[in-house]
């Protein structure tokens, strides 16, 4: 366990206890799996892509600038439901450790 001093995060100072959890162990960080990793993540985005392409045509029917604020409404909404998924998680972490 690594003690963290977490600052000031929403008003509020913090100094947590949190056990430190890779994203991925060292003998998973290889050349091969980090093509695997960008190729399962560019294919996703070419299949997405693909089914727009499909659904909408190949030119832009809409208003690209009306698109674009649909999109930012979009990824801020996911980000505050990550948000909260993390703290959540990390409340639950604290909460095992202490």
């Amino acid at each position: 366990m690594a003690e963290r001093d977490k600052g000031n995060f929403g008003g509020h100072a913090s100094r947590r206890t949190l056990v430190d959890i890779p994203s991925r162990s060292d003998s998973e960080k290889t050349a091969e799996s980090d093509i695997e990793r960008l190729s399962e993540f560019t294919d996703g985005m070419l299949n997405k892509w693909k089914a727009g392409r499909e659904e909408h045509g190949p030119t832009m029917k809409r208003d690209p600038l009306e698109e674009a604020k649909l999109e930012c409404l979009d990824l801020a909404n996911y980000a505050m439901e990550t948000y909260f998924r993390i703290k959540k998680l990390q409340e639950e972490i604290n909460a095992c450790i202490s």
